[in-house]
C-alpha cells in the first residue's frame, strides 16, 4: 500500500518529478490513491499506484486512454513512474474533472430523481464511451469491466467514464487469474461474475444498465447484491418513474437482461433520439 503516516504527502510531493504537484487525496482505493493536483501548471487529477499494481494493467491503461479519441473518456495528460520507499510505483496525470461522480445522484445525497434530460445525456455519453472502447481499432477490443456511479463522473455538461484499470483487452493475453472475477459485486453482468474471459460490449451495457437504474430510479435494481442478478426480475423502470418516456424505461429494463443477446447493442444511436 502507498504510505499513510502523518507526512505521507510530504513523501509523495518529494517522490514526484517536476511538474507535477499534489494537493491532497480526493480518494483512495484498493489499487491506487488519487489526488487533487496539477500537472505542468494544468490542473489534474493523480492517481498514485500501490507498488503491487501490476504494470502491464497500468500500461494498458495508458495507452488505451491515449489512442481513443472520446469526449466521454478521461484523458491522460501524462504517466511516469516514481521510487516511493525503494518501490517502484507508476503514476498517472489525468485531466481534472470537477463535477463529481453519479453517487451525488445518489439517496441519500440527493433525494430527487434526475429529469429526463441529465438521463438521456448520461446515456447517449457514457453509452458513446462503452462503443468507442470497444470499437476503439480494428481487432482491438475493450471491455470497461467497473462501470458503477463511482466511476463516472460530471465535467461541466459532460459525463465521462473512468478508470479502466480493470479493462479486459481481448486482443492481448489475460493477466487475470484463472477464476478470478474482477469488478464490483452488484454491477457486474452475470457473465462478468462468472469470470468468463470472452466477455463482449454486451456485459458493460448490463453495468451500464444497473447503474442508469440506480440513477433514475434512486434504488438498486438488485438491491446492492450479485448474488440476486440472474435470480431475481427487477422492478420495471416505469413503475418507478411513470413521467419518463416509456422507449427509455423499455431500453434500461432491456439492458438488465440476463442473456447478452436480449441486451442492446448500440446505445449512442437509441439515447439520441430520446
Amino acid at each position: 500500500m502507498l504510505p499513510h503516516p502523518p507526512n505521507a504527502l510530504d513523501l509523495i510531493r518529494a517522490a514526484l518529478p517536476a511538474g507535477y504537484e499534489i494537493v491532497d487525496y480526493i480518494d483512495r482505493g484498493g489499487q491506487a490513491a488519487v489526488f487533487d493536483g496539477k500537472y505542468e501548471g494544468r490542473r489534474a487529477a493523480i492517481k498514485i499506484f500501490n507498488p503491487t499494481a501490476e504494470q502491464e494493467r497500468v500500461n494498458r491503461e495508458i495507452e488505451a486512454l491515449r489512442a481513443i479519441d472520446c469526449d466521454y473518456l478521461v484523458k491522460v495528460l501524462d504517466s511516469t513512474i516514481i521510487t516511493l520507499q525503494g518501490q517502484a510505483v507508476p503514476v498517472i496525470a489525468y485531466e481534472f474533472l470537477d463535477g463529481g461522480d453519479l453517487r451525488a445522484l445518489l439517496p441519500p445525497a440527493n433525494n430527487t430523481p434526475p429529469a429526463l434530460p441529465i438521463l438521456r445525456d448520461l446515456g447517449l455519453h457514457v453509452g458513446t464511451a462503452i462503443e468507442a472502447l470497444w470499437s476503439a481499432q480494428p481487432n482491438r477490443r475493450i471491455v470497461h469491466r467497473d462501470i458503477k456511479p463511482a466511476n463516472i463522473v460530471r465535467a461541466g455538461a459532460r459525463f465521462v467514464l473512468a478508470d479502466i484499470g480493470l479493462a479486459r483487452h481481448l486482443d492481448l493475453p489475460t493477466i487475470t487469474m484463472p477464476g478470478l472475477a474482477p469488478g464490483t459485486r452488484g454491477y457486474m453482468s452475470p457473465e462478468q461474475a462468472m469470470g468468463r474471459r470472452n466477455l463482449t460490449i454486451h456485459s458493460d451495457i448490463f453495468s451500464f444498465g444497473v447503474t442508469l437504474y440506480h440513477v433514475a430510479c434512486g434504488i438498486h435494481p438488485f438491491n446492492g447484491r450479485q448474488d440476486a442478478i440472474g435470480v431475481m426480475s427487477p422492478i420495471p423502470v416505469a413503475s418507478h418513474r411513470a413521467d419518463l418516456p416509456p422507449q427509455l424505461c423499455r431500453l434500461v429494463d432491456s439492458m438488465l437482461s440476463v442473456a447478452p443477446h436480449r441486451r442492446p447493442s448500440v446505445l449512442r444511436a437509441a439515447f439520441q433520439v430520446m
